[in-house]
């Protein structure tokens, strides 16, 4: 009885999806013996793959700063056209649950990932994966309907693994640390325990991602004073941040600096006026304390 109780439930949704697809509905789907999940990542990205016969997989991915993926991708030539798909969440017959939808997108054409779901409805489906339901891709071709089915059957097994995964992720992605700011004072050069902790954010991602190249160091001062001496100073400020780095491991031949001085001042705070028909700059003590600053831009391989 365990046995029959075990297999039925699989075998009625089979059964459910062939009356489909005699319908004009072409149904992809791995079966009770077919369904089976795979885990792999690092501490960049976490993967739950299974594999879908005839159609190509089903992924989500997980990656460094809790953002989370789910991607359908084809083995099949990729469409010729501009597609819609949605994704919704399927009950299995034996569940009297009504389809919930998840979200709706276009698939580029000629994309060989049919497509891609990101952020709260990757998460959503996910979910609905343990609670033993079927997140489902529909899309259209020329001449019918596609069902692409994620089924939940064994996933218990491995689900744990990818959680374990995850949980070991870097914090940041590279988004959160592609473009940093370490700010001065007025005529400093010298880094203070928040210039630090920006800068060591930046080394800990480093060490985990071995696609980023390497670092643009651009030094900038504000409009106070002489220029020379501003450049001066901004040249000490892009030395502080280079030597920092180059001290904690990073590769000294993969930083590039640059030196702006006040030439390029972040004007985000400015207000203008006119007196006598020049512009004038007026600058609060905000904009000042932004233009004292070293931006660094991290730069990932193409």
């Amino acid at each position: 009885m365990r046995l029959i109780a075990t297999i039925l439930p699989g075998l009625l949704f089979s059964l459910a999806m062939t009356t489909a697809s005699a319908e004009g509905v072409r149904d992809f789907r791995a079966s009770l013996n077919e369904a089976r999940w795979s885990v792999s990542g690092d501490r960049m990205s976490c993967r739950l793959t299974q594999r879908i016969p005839d159609f190509g997989r089903a992924v989500f991915t997980a990656g460094a700063g809790n953002r989370i993926h789910l991607t359908f991708e084809m083995d099949r030539d990729p469409s010729p056209r501009a597609v819609r798909a949605r994704l919704q969440v399927v009950a299995p017959p034996w569940r009297s649950e009504p389809d919930r939808p998840l979200d709706r997108t276009t698939v580029r054409a000629n994309d060989r990932n049919l497509v891609v779901f990101s952020g709260e409805p990757a998460r959503r489906a996910l979910h609905a994966l343990e609670e033993g339901l079927y997140p489902t891709l529909s899309y259209a071709s020329m001449d019918r309907r596609h069902r692409v089915a994620v089924s939940a059957v064994n996933l218990a097994s491995r689900l744990e693994d990818f959680h374990t995964c995850t949980a070991s992720l870097h914090p940041d992605s590279f988004e959160d640390v592609q473009n940093l700011r370490v700010r001065f004072g007025v005529d400093e050069h010298r880094l203070d325990a928040e210039a630090r902790a920006t800068l060591d954010r930046l080394l800990a991602y480093w060490e985990v991602d071995p696609t980023a190249e390497f670092a643009v160091l651009g030094g900038y001062s504000d409009r106070g004073g002489d220029s020379d001496y501003n450049e001066e100073l901004a040249q000490l400020r892009v030395d502080a941040v280079h030597e920092y780095l180059v001290e904690n491991g990073f590769p000294d031949e993969r930083i590039v600096d640059l030196v702006w001085g006040e030439e390029r001042p972040d004007t985000s705070g400015d207000a203008r006026s006119r007196d006598s028909g020049r512009r004038v700059e007026i600058q609060g003590p905000q904009t000042r304390a932004e233009q004292r600053r070293v931006e660094i831009k991290l730069r990932r391989e193409e």
